[in-house]
This record gives structure tokens, sequence and C-alpha cells, in this order.
């Protein structure tokens, strides 16, 4: 119900010689009132709750991207890239609805079904002031998130870092974080565009999973629950950077979060395949295998000797004469089947393929059909590809 009492005192006290006593008497009450709705409700919510009660307009709160974020006005509201123009501080009407920016770090508008609604002065006073304390609520609750997602990034570290474990406790009790539960750790990297902490939380929050996150050498590490869908916050982040292409290292999940130095570690070594995945953006530690064995600290120099050892003569043939007898080699002995079908797959003769593969033996000289070779041969020709990814080089 409209406060249509309150209304006009306000009104005879603006039009009278002691109009500043109305305009504090005016704030004084929306400031309680809005006060009063914070216990259970948002600042957007209560900022429209407080003007349906002293104006009798419906209004509702729509965000940069066109999603209604407060009020339940059903009506076809302005079109977001209409609302994304509105930086007025004055209310501007589009097609009868009064818009107004609500001036914070995220950008909101807020929309008032009012038709004639610029020609009611008090009515829109009171709006006027509903915008500024909101933004003003809103400043402040940023304050404080910003202060805790420090916290928050200085707990990663100390878990990442392997800090005191009383320590660590103290500051996961003071945030309220869990972290007798299971956890991992997910490092995030992208090779084209630098991602930021802050792009990382935004996805986090579109994702809606609870991690910490802090920056970790040239990556952003993520203290994530032991069941986070990974994919889910790759997806998230497309959103949040378009064109880039993030991937995911991610250790194995940990009984407890305390000290995830490990983790941390086994993440490294996952993040470092990069864009050597083909399937997934998210390469999980358990899933590298053998090649587990090669990197224990995140490098692949003894990868790099293995190769250099199984397959040096091929490699030197083809960067000489550009030829691809690497990739030959990896697909016979990747595939169980006739010669005529591997061809087909490689798209050449099978007469090509034939002299390829004599090639390979004659450099190579060493059987590659042997079983006891076989193996070291068929580790070798998948682990280029590693190689060329991990050291940004080609083989």
């Amino acid at each position: 119900m409209v406060d249509q009492d309150r209304l006009t005192v306000w009104a005879a006290g603006l039009n009278s010689d002691d109009g500043f006593s109305a305009m504090l008497d005016m704030m004084s009450a929306l400031t309680d009132r809005l006060s009063d709705l914070y216990t259970n409700h948002s600042s957007l919510e209560a900022a429209v709750m407080v003007l349906e009660e002293l104006t009798g307009w419906s209004a509702l709160i729509i965000d940069d991207e066109g999603h209604r974020v407060g009020g339940l006005v059903t009506s076809e509201h302005p079109h977001p890239e209409v609302l994304a123009m509105i930086d007025s501080i004055r209310p501007v009407d589009i097609d009868g609805w009064l818009c107004l920016s609500i001036p914070s770090a995220d950008r909101y508008v807020l929309c008032v079904d009012a038709p004639g609604g610029l020609n009611d002065p008090v009515r829109v006073m009171v709006l006027g002031e509903i915008v500024a304390l909101t933004a003003f609520e809103l400043r402040i609750q940023e304050a404080v998130l910003q202060e805790r997602l420090r916290l928050w990034g200085d707990l990663a570290e100390e878990i990442l870092a392997g800090a005191d474990r009383r320590r660590i406790t103290a500051h996961a009790k003071a945030l309220g974080h869990e972290l007798e539960a299971p956890h991992r750790v997910g490092l995030i990297a992208d090779g084209r565009i630098g991602l930021s902490v802050e792009q990382v939380r935004c996805a986090l929050r579109r994702a809606n999973v609870d991690a910490l996150v802090a920056p970790w050498e040239q990556n952003i590490a993520v203290v994530l629950d032991g069941a986070a869908d990974t994919d889910h916050i790759l997806e998230a982040l497309d959103h949040v950077v378009p064109g880039g292409r993030p991937w995911m290292g991610v250790s194995t999940v940990k009984a407890e979060g305390f000290d995830l130095t490990d983790a941390l570690a086994e993440a490294s070594v996952a993040v470092s395949f990069g864009r050597a995945a083909r399937d997934s953006r998210t390469i999980n530690y358990s899933d590298l295998g053998v090649f587990r064995l090669f990197s224990p600290d995140g490098r692949w120099t003894q990868l790099e000797d293995f190769v250099k050892e199984m397959l040096g003569p091929l490699m030197d043939y083809d960067l000489a004469h550009g030829t691809e007898l690497v990739q030959t080699l990896d697909a016979y002995l990747r595939r169980d089947g006739s010669l005529n079908q591997l061809a087909d797959d490689l798209l050449i003769h099978r007469s090509t393929l034939v002299y390829r593969l004599r090639r390979i033996r004659d450099l190579l000289d060493i059987d590659i059909d042997d079983s006891h070779l076989r193996l070291d041969l068929s580790l070798a020709a998948r682990a280029v590809e590693v190689l060329k990814v991990t050291s940004g080089e080609a083989a």
C-alpha cells in the first residue's frame, strides 16, 4: 500500500520554506526502511520494495546483460542495449519507463513503470534518493567483498605454499572456509590472453563454484572442492574472456586442504601439457599415465632426452626435408589394421606409406615391429607433440 500521507507531508515540506527539513526527513525514513529490509533481502530487492511502498510504482532492476536482478514486474521492459547507454544521474523516460543508472562497480539500471512519472516531482525525488542510498550500500558491500577476496587469496597462497598448519587453520576458521573436506588444485592458463584473478573469480561466480583463488607464477591457481566441475569453470571463463581458450591442469583429490603443495606440483605437471590435450581443455594429472614419471616438477628435460634417444634421426630428417615420418610412425603404432586403411587415414597412397615405413626402419636402424621396442617407440612418438606444445618450439 502506498504511504500517501508521508508523500503529502514531504510534498508540502519541499514546497515550503522548510524544504531542507523535509529532505532530511525523507532521507532518514528511506534509510531506516532500507536498513530494515537488508536483514532479509538484497540491497537491490530492498530498493524496489521501498520504491513500491512509497510511490506505488512497479519497478525492476536489470544488470548489464539484461537479466532481472530485482523486482517482479512481468511486462516487457526496455531493451538491454538501450539500458547499456544510460549513465545519467537523472531519470530518463524510455517508452513510458523511468530508467536510472545505479552507480556501482557492477552496472545496474532501475526501471520504473511510471506513466507520466516525470510530472510527479515528489515521487521522482524519492526515486533519486533510493538510487543514491542503494549505490552507497553497493559500494560498501563491494569494499567488504574486495577485502574478503584479498583474505581468501592470502589463504590460498598459504595453503599452496604449505604454511604452518595452525596458522592456516586459524585463517580458514576466520573466513568460514572448511579445510577438512577433500580438495584439489587447478592451475588455469591461457596461451594468448593473460588471465587475471578478477576474471577467474567472475567465472567462478558465474559457474556457481566456491573456490579460493590466487595468482601462481604465470597461471591462476584455484583451490577447489574435490567434486567441482572444472569443465563448467572453463565454459564460464569463455563468457568472461571472449576469444580466449584457457585450459586447466588439475591435481588428484587430496583428503584435506591444509597442505596442498603436492597437489600444486601435480597441477603444474598437468597444466604444462597445454593444448597438447586434444579431447578436453581439462588436463587431469591422473590421466597422464606414464608421462607423470618424466616431469615431477613440471619440466620435461628427461622426456626430451628420451625422445631424442628414440627418434632423433627421424626428427632431424623431418626438419631437414619437410617430411612427416614421426607422424607416420605415431599413426602406424597407434593403429592395428591394414596398411590400406592406414594410408587412407593419412590421406596418402599405399605405396607412399610403404616407402615411409621403410625409410623409418632405415633411419632408426631397428625393427619397429619388435614387441620390446614398440612401447618405447609409441611413447616417444606421442611425446613429440607434448614437447612441441610445452616447450613452445617446433619439434
